[in-house]
């Protein structure tokens, strides 16, 4: 009976082997010691009843194959997604195992916390910061901030300010503890809330979300179809997102949802910052560089046209690569490759701490495709950018049905330059405009 399901019942072949075999011999070995202490009669019963059940299971299958009603493709990208959740977890160390641990009993070892702060990995802080700062300066909440890099610099953040307390949890335990989260107020830069892996508290109904955008685009073009749906606030870093959002609602029958006029603090944090670099004397023998930062995207620089938009900068001057943290994440064979190809270039410098900003503000130019870094840049340094015009980043291919267009389009000719990527002599030309210094105003920009 038990081998007969492993092999024709759709939902045991999926199991493991542990539990198939495992539990094929043990139901076997079970039933042959329990038959020495009852009648013959039960024993023969039960012999017959699964010799008779396998041979039905194979009759109906004959007649109606359950494996056709089953989407094969669809089930391995969710084995794949979720291995992919489960990766880092696998790949922890003894002492980040047990860290997690104690971590993940101490959040809920403490009662009444007013707010949650989830960040995915260390570069995320940035996003969070000016917030935090501002809440422990102005109150004496404090700050539970959850991360999923065990590495990431919120630890030592906390040694000197003692309203935060951070924790590390791992993508694997991540799931139960937003589960179980009974925290008020849950701010994230992770979208798609409820629809995959992290849900609303199943314990607490009250739990107020807020979502902080990671950059200045278009959540209809750049996020997936729904992915701000279950949040409760979002924190809007312009006026298209708020009207998008509106649009959002109104087109799709939805709740309206608290609108918070945030603005963008990374922005501000870099403008000061670049202030203040501006403002300090700089050595003298620094010499200009340009930033590539490509985006994560299907046939983004990285994937389309690396070679050739590099060979075209690297006559403008020193470059320094800097991939967006999921493009690592996700394609690390890729990355990998890059890096080898690179290493020993000395017109190149690969950067992967994306924890520091100073490589933005402190470059002669940014080089991106679609990544929100080309307006931090561009409205920090007011200075314009280059666009390779790579095919559009388009996470939700809906986008146009709410009849807004986005900002990434609208705004993209007024910052900036754009080329096509295929040929090194037009990304030359178009770096040397951009060193110049006379293609867009600094004027100009700040009225953009």
């Amino acid at each position: 009976m038990s081998a007969c399901q492993n092999r024709s019942q759709v939902l045991q072949a999926e199991q493991s082997k542990l539990n198939k075999y495992g539990m094929a011999a043990f139901s076997a070995l079970l039933s042959l010691y329990l038959g020495f202490f009852v009648t013959a009669g039960i024993a023969v019963y039960w012999i017959f009843s699964n010799v008779f059940s396998t041979l039905m299971i194979y009759l109906l299958n004959f007649i109606a194959d359950p494996k056709k009603s089953i989407d094969y493709d669809a089930l391995e990208k969710s084995r794949k997604r979720l291995e992919e959740f489960a990766e880092p977890d696998k790949n922890l160390s003894p002492e980040n195992r047990r860290r997690q641990k104690a971590d993940y009993k101490r959040f809920f070892s403490i009662d009444n916390k007013h707010i949650v702060f989830y960040s995915e990995g260390s570069g995320f802080y940035k996003y969070f910061a000016r917030l935090i700062n501002w809440l422990t300066e102005h109150s004496n909440i404090r700050i539970h901030y959850v991360t999923s890099d065990p590495d990431d610099k919120i630890f030592e953040t906390a040694k000197t300010n003692k309203q935060i307390i951070p924790y590390f949890i791992g993508e694997t335990r991540l799931i139960p503890l937003f589960m179980k989260m009974d925290a008020k107020i849950v701010v994230m830069t992770t979208p798609d809330l409820e629809t995959y892996h992290l849900k609303r508290s199943y314990v607490r109904k009250d739990v107020e979300y807020i979502y902080m955008d990671h950059g200045v685009s278009s959540d209809t073009l750049t996020l997936r179809k729904g992915a701000l749906d279950h949040f409760d606030t979002i924190f809007c870093t312009n006026e298209d997102n708020r009207i998008e959002i509106r649009a959002q609602e109104k087109h799709y029958g939805l709740k309206e949802k608290n609108l918070v006029d945030y603005g963008y603090s990374l922005i501000e944090d870099l403008t000061e910052s670049y202030d203040k670099w501006k403002a300090a004397e700089k050595p003298s023998d620094e010499e200009p560089f340009i930033l590539l930062a490509p985006s994560h995207q299907k046939d983004n620089i990285l994937d389309s046209c690396l070679e050739t938009v590099m060979d075209g900068l690297k006559r403008c001057a020193h470059v320094v690569l800097r991939p967006h943290p999921q493009y690592i994440r996700r394609f690390p064979d890729k990355w990998h490759k890059i890096e080898l190809m690179y290493k020993d270039d000395p017109d190149v410098t690969l950067q992967s701490d994306f924890s520091s900003n100073d490589t933005i503000y402190k470059s002669a130019f940014v080089v991106t495709d679609w990544s929100n870094i080309s307006l931090e840049y561009a409205f920090s340094a007011l200075r314009p950018v280059m666009f390779v015009n790579t095919p559009l980043k388009v996470i939700n291919p809906d986008y146009k049905e709410v009849g807004i267009v986005p900002l990434d389009i609208t705004v993209r000719s007024r910052v900036g330059i754009e080329v096509s990527g295929k040929d090194a002599s037009e990304v030359e030309q178009a770096g040397r405009k951009l060193l110049s210094g006379e293609y867009i105003t600094r004027e100009e920009l700040e009225k953009v």
